[in-house]
């Protein structure tokens, strides 16, 4: 979650915490730098996950996808896509040379779950096959 805050409160009562926007005073249940089981991944947590994996120098990743914030009450097309983009980049840049088998999670669609068909879907399917180009063979990529 790239709004994700550190200090802020964990525990608001939404599907989704750990902004800002949820306190940043009076917090019972504050939220770290590493992230907090209540709220979605911190880039700081999967910038260290990425960095440990690499020094495992693995030969394939699978990645089960949900990369977007559990937001669903904000969730728009391009929100989804770029928080997809730039998970990707991450892992491309810490695992230039590992096979990585991505998969789109059921919060990649806006509105979630919402998945209506490749014609009506290429808003995500098109540009994550661009930049999943690398991993994907010729037939995943049409």
């Amino acid at each position: 979650d790239t709004q994700y805050a550190v200090g802020s409160e964990a525990d608001c009562g939404l599907p989704l915490c750990c902004r800002k926007e949820n306190g940043m005073e009076n917090v019972r249940n504050k939220a770290g730098k590493w992230g907090n089981p209540l709220c979605d991944t911190t880039d700081v947590l999967l910038q260290s996950l990425l960095e440990k994996v690499a020094a495992e120098n693995p030969r394939f990743l699978v990645w089960t996808g949900d990369g977007p914030p559990h937001d669903i009450w904000e969730q728009t097309k391009t929100g989804n896509l770029d928080a997809i983009v730039n998970i990707t980049r991450m892992v491309q840049d810490s695992l230039p040379h590992t096979q990585v088998f991505p998969v789109i999670g059921n919060h990649a669609a806006a509105p979630v779950n919402d998945f209506r068909g490749p014609m009506l879907d290429s808003w995500l399917y098109s540009p994550l096959a661009d930049a999943w180009a690398a991993w994907l063979d010729s037939d995943a990529r049409t």
